[in-house]
């Protein structure tokens, strides 16, 4: 049995591929936020399946032409909205999702039973899944329970902050932030906590060299049976290269303007004449002047204001100017 798992959260994608991996030989993911119609049938490249699965806003998108282009594959759409499967769907499963209901609810619609390992034999099988995808995710991942306690970092956390279990777990990871960003990323993740709402924040992570990465962490809620709050499944990202690019833009573009302001006070207070501007050459092919910029000598001597020469041109501004002077331009 294959199934495709159609889910834009990368972390939610992964738990979803872990879980039905009990039911299914092989379970294809796709985390996307939205397909272009030509792009769909790139989804089917390690088809058939047996069962599509689309998380709620993504499937209602996608839905009506994946079911044009296989009309006998059932699909199962989970959903935060209470709704009557909509004519692409099989059946819709609501949001909080159960693990239980949705590996039962899978089970029934590709007509194959539930193989039941022991609870203990199957939890352990689970967790050492995750971590083994968790420790080789492109991404620091972390783990908590409902009050807040960090109960896993992976592997890359470590190797990155040079930190261990002893010193990360807990509140320990607070340790590795930086110390003028510690108190807001701490209230960033307690007020989350206490209200179970997802949340994003950056601050900057120690790196075991020394030096300061600037990161951002973001997490969602995970929600257990009947919709208990059980903690967050959250990543890490560093994105320090970016933070980089975009503070020299900023630093390029005040030593612009601040050197644009030395030009214009320099323009505006010398007492020649000065003007700038451009050659054009009309579709007929006479040559002209456009006047960009004048400065207040130049108004005093041609008494010409500023605003009736801008953006035009020397002949529409001077029409009896002799040839003499476009031949000097």
């Amino acid at each position: 049995m294959k199934l495709l798992v159609i889910e834009p959260e990368p972390l939610v994608a992964q738990a979803l591929k872990l879980l039905l991996g009990s039911v299914a030989c092989a379970v294809e993911v796709a985390c996307v936020d939205a397909y272009a119609s030509g792009d769909i049938a790139s989804l089917f490249a390690k088809g058939p399946y047996d069962l599509i699965i689309l998380d709620g806003a993504v499937g209602l998108s996608l839905g009506p032409e994946l079911r044009a282009q296989l009309p006998h594959c059932p699909m199962l759409l989970l959903t935060g909205v209470a709704l009557d499967p909509p004519p692409w769907a099989t059946e819709t499963l609501g949001k909080p999702i159960e693990a239980v209901a949705l590996v039962a609810r899978v089970s029934a619609l590709i007509g194959k039973p539930i193989s039941l390992m022991s609870p203990v034999a199957e939890l352990s099988r689970r967790e050492e899944r995750f971590r083994n995808m968790a420790d080789h995710a492109p991404v620091m991942v972390w783990v908590t329970d409902a009050a807040g306690y960090c109960t896993y970092l992976s592997q890359s956390w470590y190797e990155f902050t040079g930190q261990c279990e002893a010193t990360g777990l807990g509140l320990g990871w607070l340790g590795a932030v930086h110390p003028d960003d510690r108190a807001t990323a701490k209230s960033v993740f307690l007020t989350a906590t206490e209200r179970q709402q997802e949340f994003r924040v950056e601050y900057r992570l120690h790196r075991r060299d020394g030096e300061y990465r600037w990161v951002i962490d973001a997490a969602r809620p995970w929600m257990g049976v009947e919709g208990k709050f059980e903690g967050y499944i959250g990543s890490v990202l560093d994105i320090s290269d970016r933070v980089r690019g975009e503070a020299e833009r900023r630093q390029a573009e005040a030593t612009l303007r601040e050197s644009e302001e030395k030009y214009r006070l320099l323009f505006s207070s010398i007492d020649e004449a000065f003007l700038v501007g451009e050659a054009q050459r009309h579709e007929d092919g006479t040559l002209d002047f456009l006047y960009i910029e004048v400065n207040p000598a130049f108004e005093r001597a041609t008494g010409l204001a500023r605003r009736d020469v801008l953006g035009r041109c020397a002949r529409e501004v001077l029409p009896g100017l002799s040839e003499v002077w476009f031949d000097t331009v």
